[in-house]
């Protein structure tokens, strides 16, 4: 498909070439005129360097009129108005679009960033404000006043863990009791080691920017005003692989018993230091069944969301240490370190990298970019006083019970906004409230709500409007979409007309193949008979029985083996069919009724040359797929046939012969 098509930069020559001749026509196919730039064009990208010789330009013009007729044909039979080819061809166009409505150079900025931040873990405490991105302007100069306050406290000496349990929205900070009634202490704050793409975005910039030690001002996310305080940052721990001995504490143990957990750690560490199997250990002692089967051993890990005293002495051991007894809340740990990797290099991440940024929010900016640049090329226009008058008439508690009907609003049909020449109607931006009312929660303020949804509906109709024009304001992205749409079409019209219609034409295949058979024939084969025995007096009374048979002309190897094995089955004999040119091996002369004889470890062996086979045509079967591939090119060349004889064509042989190269 891509001989045929395909986007590429033009070599010097070719632009030369293309230099007075744009307006020439060298082809017309029904009474459709071909120009010569545009033959000139695909001549050129498909062909590295092009000598415009006239063998090179009339092999490549044979395949461009194909190209054109197979065009034709694809308009006669309405190949593009099929519902499958429409599918498929939206859901390419919108992948593509994406490409072209995102800014590259953010996109790059980003990756190079994450990079960069993947090269350190860092180790970060938070006092969390909680609000909403929907709270009215009151509630949320009241939640950024609350965490300057807990800031300066925090400035003025007070301790962290303490001040994020009495104040901190986030529960984690305070203890817990887990399903088993285990009692899960607080973290105080503490969020453990973290990597690039496991916090929110502005949390993670946040985080990367403090120095070891430093208290963030506040910081906005999602979820609210965060106080961040950096305790860590070291060479990141991309993966690590450990086996660990887990002695755990009982749900109701009481300092006795955790001071005794203690000591049989101890003593198992003592145990391994003297140089006892770890593996056996971990079988024998752990209390975590899922990795004591393996020795302890546990699936690759990085930092985040494990214990930060589980992770941290890990970063200062090398592989094959045996760490001594860790505490958790969950009792002691005795772990070996297996193995731990650090990040790859930038070729090697980009990939990783690229995935998570597209699963990503901060993906959003790249877009953000390209939205906001279009928002300064059209003319929008919108009364925001009917986005106050919408406001107004949406029932608050129909969208914190996510029940809201567009019917609430009044006058629907409205003109809500105009882009350019569109006009967008108030129940359209009624229907995206209704869509995204899952947002709201019971502490948002309506008005706020419905201000930020539009923005984010602008941006949507933006896009929207920008994709549906894509092709028209961008011709590099016209020629890309134009050349998959021809492409797959043809390749559907291929596939109809060929390489499926080889594959289920079974009679049609059998008959081709009926024609072209005697093309693949089998080699030259020889029957032989094959007399074996262990001793060579035998040997020789069989040799000579053989040689008087065949003077006799009477030879039958059942009398022969009758004769000599009347006592004991002392000669084998069976029959082998092998290529003449293998005779030689054997030392046997391609001769019907030639003997021979062979001797190797103590076995004898009588060859009798019976027969010569000539060449056979293979059976369909052994040569099924080049019988296909043939069939398939007869069959394409029949139909191209029928192409050419379908549709009027004719070339200028004058413009022709003014492309060839002296």
């Amino acid at each position: 498909m891509k001989k045929y098509i395909g986007i590429v930069i033009f070599s010097l020559l070719l632009s030369m070439t293309l230099m007075g001749q744009n307006e020439k026509i060298l082809l017309i196919i029904e009474n459709q005129e071909v120009p010569v730039s545009e033959f000139l064009e695909v001549y050129g990208k498909n062909n590295r360097n092009p000598d415009f010789s006239k063998a090179s330009i009339d092999e490549y013009l044979d395949l461009f009129i194909n190209y054109k007729l197979k065009l034709m044909e694809v308009q006669r039979l309405r190949l593009d108005t099929q519902k499958t080819f429409i599918n498929e061809f939206q859901r390419y166009r919108d992948q593509l679009t994406q490409t072209y409505l995102i800014d590259k150079k953010t996109i790059d900025n980003l990756l190079q960033e994450a990079y960069n931040r993947m090269q350190h873990d860092v180790r970060a405490s938070h006092i969390l404000v909680k609000i909403t991105p929907y709270a009215n302007p009151k509630d949320t100069l009241k939640a950024y006043n609350k965490a300057l306050d807990i800031r300066k406290k925090l400035l003025s000496g007070m301790d962290f863990a303490k001040l994020a349990v009495e104040m901190s929205d986030d529960n984690s900070a305070r203890e817990q009791t887990a399903t088993d009634g285990r009692i899960i202490p607080g973290n105080g704050g503490d969020l453990g080691y973290f990597n690039v793409f496991n916090m929110i975005y502005d949390f993670e910039t946040a985080a990367y920017n403090l120095k070891i030690g430093e208290i963030s001002t506040p910081v906005r996310t999602q979820v609210g005003y965060h106080i961040v305080k950096l305790n860590d940052k070291r060479p990141a721990l991309y993966r690590f692989k450990v086996a660990h001995i887990l002695l755990m504490y009982p749900p109701d143990a009481d300092e006795t018993t955790k001071e005794l957990i203690k000591l049989r750690a101890d003593s198992i560490y003592q145990n391994l230091v003297r140089g006892e199997n770890f593996s056996e250990l971990a079988k024998k002692y752990s209390d975590d069944k899922g990795s004591a089967i393996n020795g302890g051993e546990l699936p690759w890990l990085s930092p985040f969301r494990l214990v930060p005293a589980f992770v941290e002495p890990i970063y200062d051991h090398k592989p094959g240490d045996i760490i001594p007894p860790v505490k958790t809340f969950y009792g002691w740990h005795i772990i070996k370190l297996i193995d731990k990797q650090t990040p790859p290099d930038f070729s090697q991440a980009k990939q990783e990298l690229l995935v998570k940024l597209n699963r990503d929010p901060r993906m959003e900016i790249a877009q953000k970019v390209i939205i906001d640049s279009l928002r300064e090329v059209y003319k929008i226009t919108y009364d925001k006083k009917s986005l106050t008058n919408i406001a107004k008439a949406i029932n608050k508690d129909s969208l914190i019970n996510n029940n809201f009907k567009e019917s609430q609003i009044a006058n629907l049909d409205n003109i809500l906004v105009k882009i350019d020449d569109y006009s967008i109607a108030v129940s359209e931006f009624a229907t995206f409230i209704k869509s995204n009312q899952s947002l709201f929660s019971n502490t948002d303020d309506v008005h706020v709500f419905v201000n930020k949804m539009f923005d984010k509906f602008l941006d949507k109709k933006i896009l929207e409007i920008e994709k549906e024009n894509l092709e028209l304001k961008n011709p590099k992205f016209a020629e890309q979409i134009n050349e998959y749409k021809e492409g797959i079409l043809i390749f559907n019209l291929m596939d109809q007309n060929i390489w499926s219609k080889a594959m289920k034409d079974t009679a049609g295949l059998k008959a081709y193949y009926e024609t072209i058979k005697h093309n693949y024939l089998t080699e030259e084969k020889a029957v032989l008979a094959v007399f074996k025995c262990n001793n060579q007096k035998i040997a020789d009374k069989v040799y000579k029985s053989l040689q008087k048979g065949l003077k006799k002309s009477n030879l039958n190897p059942n009398d022969i083996l009758t004769k000599i094995n009347k006592k004991d089955s002392i000669v084998d004999y069976d029959t082998m069919v092998v290529e003449t040119n293998k005779l030689a091996d054997l030392g046997i002369e391609k001769v019907v009724n030639t003997l021979a004889s062979k001797t190797k470890d103590d076995i004898y062996e009588i060859y009798w040359l019976k027969q010569i086979i000539p060449p056979q045509p293979k059976s369909l079967n052994e040569i099924r797929g080049l019988i296909i591939s043939e069939y398939q090119t007869y069959l394409e060349r029949n139909w191209i046939n029928e192409l050419r004889n379908r549709y009027q064509w004719q070339i200028n042989e004058d413009v022709l012969r003014s492309l060839y190269k002296d």
